[in-house]
């Protein structure tokens, strides 16, 4: 585990003093905001920024962290820092991530003349299109108010990118599938996010497999299923309000065999515990992982039943929501 450099200005900056304080500050980080509520900091994470605002929310410098994961209960020894309000906030990856031409990109800020809102996180694409692979995304904030002598701050994380496996199997034995019949896609606007992990500007994005594959078996009968397309996507972080779409087409004349208000359908699967706890907003922030399975007759029309993670949902009309 390395420290980089920490970017914090000298003397100019209101901040940080060459009579440093005796302000001493440990920042650790856990990430429970999950669907199981169990801290996965140590094993999710990878890599760090942690950016640090003064009372006035102006950018004083930043601590970057990266490794091959972080030990249980780690920590972020600060360096002395004048007696005083800060806003500290974190943004993680959970891997490394050197060219960012394709990823999550965070903006440059300047200490002493960038604010809070200046903090933004935007996912490079072509055209609008993220067709790769891209590191899951995390994001935390916590302010406090240091004195003198020794203290912690512990920043909550929560994740801003989810990664789904669709599955398109056909409704009896008999049907064929090839994975370039069947386009897959998911249209959404949230892909430039501010510090906050919410949705900065409403920036359109077509969000397409970066794996699709056509499965089969031998089958012993006509009525055993023996054909499948999986496809792979990842998608920034999913909002209700913003109601991202999920759409399934032919290939050769894009006739639409499906088109669903995504985020709607996700939150069907939820359990009655987590309806009572959370909200659809909550449900979709601590789910980040979906396995969606499809059912397709032969004439290319969806049938009712559609399996999320597991649980069977039989749907009259998918169109709505």
């Amino acid at each position: 585990m390395t420290l980089s450099t920490l970017s914090l200005m000298t003397a100019t900056t209101s901040c940080i003093y060459d009579d440093r304080s005796d302000c001493i500050l440990d920042v650790r980080f856990t990430y429970s905001y999950n669907v199981k509520g169990e801290d996965a900091f140590s094993s999710e994470i990878k890599e760090i920024s942690l950016y640090i605002f003064d009372s006035e929310g102006i950018f004083v410098g930043q601590v970057d962290e990266r490794g091959n994961g972080f030990p249980i209960s780690y920590s972020v020894k600060m360096p002395s820092l004048r007696a005083g309000d800060y806003t500290f906030v974190a943004l993680g990856r959970n891997r490394a991530v050197v060219d960012t031409s394709r990823e999550f990109e965070f903006s440059c800020l300047e200490s002493g003349e960038s604010g809070l809102s200046d903090l933004t996180m935007f996912l490079n694409m072509v055209d609008n299109v993220c067709d790769s692979e891209i590191a899951a995304l995390y994001n935390g904030i916590e302010s406090t108010r240091l004195r003198s002598g020794p203290q912690s701050v512990t920043i909550h994380m929560k994740k801003l990118t989810n990664r789904f496996k669709i599955i398109l199997l056909p409704y009896n034995g008999s049907g064929k599938l090839e994975s370039d019949d069947i386009d897959i896609r998911i249209e959404g606007n949230a892909s430039w996010l501010n510090y906050k992990g919410d949705k900065h500007v409403d920036q359109a994005t077509t969000y397409l497999p970066f794996g699709k594959k056509s499965y089969s078996a031998v089958s012993k009968s006509d009525q055993e299923v023996s054909m499948a397309i999986v496809a792979e996507l990842n998608t920034s972080r999913l909002l209700v309000d913003d109601k991202p779409t999920l759409i399934i087409s032919n290939s050769e004349d894009g006739r639409e065999l499906l088109r669903v208000n995504l985020a709607w359908l996700l939150t069907l699967q939820a359990i009655d515990e987590h309806k009572r706890e959370w909200s659809k907003q909550e449900y979709l922030d601590r789910q980040d992982a979906y396995n969606l399975t499809f059912f397709v007759d032969n004439d290319l029309l969806l049938k009712s039943t559609v399996i999320i993670n597991g649980w069977n949902l039989d749907i009259s009309d998918l169109s709505l929501g």
